[in-house]
C-alpha cells in the first residue's frame, strides 16, 4: 500500500520575518485559507488517505501540526527530539512506517511546496508508485528540467531509456552532481540530458535498503519532472512545481 512520509521540520529562516523558529513557513498561508502542509495533505489526500499519511516534525511543532491536521491519526504525528536532516528524518520516517506496513510503498515529500496542477502531479505519483512496485530495490525520485544554469542545486544526468508507466517515461540515473561550478552547470543546461535533483520529493519501498538517500526543490513554472532511481530507473513526465 502507499503511504505518504511528509517531512515538517523547518528552522523558520527561508521566509523571514513571516516564517519564525516557533512558527516556520509549512504553518503559513501564501495563497488561499490553506496553510503549505495543510496543501500538502491536500494534494494526497485522493492517492493516501489520512490512516496512511504520517507527518514527521520537531518535537516542538508536533502540536501545530495536530491543530492544523485534525484529519490524521495523532499518533501518526512523529516529533523529532532534535533536528538531524533529511537522512535521519527519512530513516525514522520509515522505520515506523515499516512496522505498521512492512510491504509498504513509500511517498517521502516535504511540507512546504506549492504544486499546480494538482491532477498533473498525482498521476506523477501514481507512476512513480507503479515504477517502485515493479522495481521494489530501486528508488524512485522526483527532477525537474532547469531553466537557467543554476550553481545552488544538485543534477541529475538521464541516461538509457527504462520503461513508461501512466504515460510517464523513465530513464536510468547515470550520476548524480552536487552545485556544480558556472561552466559545468551551463554545460548541462544547453545538454538538454540532465534535470535539476529534486530533493524531499521521493517514493521508494519501505524496505529498501538505501532508504535514506537524498534529495531537492524546484521553482513555479511548467517543467518536464521526473522520478529517478539512486543510479536506476528515473520516471520523465510534465509536473509542474512551485516553491
Amino acid at each position: 500500500m502507499l503511504h505518504a512520509m511528509i517531512m515538517a521540520g523547518g528552522g523558520g529562516t527561508r521566509f523571514w520575518p513571516r516564517s519564525r523558529t516557533k512558527r516556520p513557513k509549512q504553518f503559513l498561508t501564501f495563497s488561499g485559507d490553506r496553510t503549505l502542509i495543510q496543501g500538502t495533505v491536500d494534494r494526497i489526500a485522493a492517492q493516501v488517505p489520512p490512516e496512511r499519511t504520517w507527518v514527521i516534525t520537531g518535537e516542538k511543532y508536533v502540536a501545530e501540526t495536530a491543530a492544523q491536521l485534525p484529519e490524521l491519526p495523532r499518533d501518526h504525528i512523529i516529533g523529532e527530539p532534535a533536528a538531524r536532516d533529511t537522512a535521519p528524518c527519512v530513516g525514522l520516517g520509515a522505520a515506523v512506517i515499516g512496522k505498521v506496513d512492512p510491504d509498504a510503498t513509500i511517498a517521502v515529500m516535504p511540507a512546504d511546496h506549492a504544486i499546480e496542477p494538482v491532477q498533473e502531479f498525482r498521476r506523477a505519483l501514481h507512476a512513480a508508485e507503479q515504477f517502485a512496485n515493479d522495481f521494489p530495490d530501486k528508488l524512485i525520485t522526483f527532477g525537474i528540467r532547469p531553466t537557467f544554469p543554476s550553481t545552488g542545486y544538485g543534477y541529475i544526468k538521464r541516461g538509457e531509456h527504462a520503461g513508461v508507466r501512466q504515460g510517464v517515461n523513465a530513464a536510468q540515473v547515470i550520476e548524480f552532481k552536487e552545485k556544480p561550478p558556472p561552466e559545468v552547470a551551463e554545460q548541462y543546461v544547453a545538454s538538454g540530458r540532465v534535470r535539476l535533483e529534486q530533493r524531499h520529493l521521493r517514493v521508494e519501498a519501505a524496505h529498501h535498503p538505501r532508504r535514506t538517500t537524498r534529495e531537492q526543490t524546484g521553482d513555479s513554472r511548467r517543467r518536464d519532472s521526473h522520478c529517478d532511481r539512486v543510479g536506476h530507473a528515473r520516471v520523465a513526465r510534465r509536473v509542474p512545481r512551485l516553491v
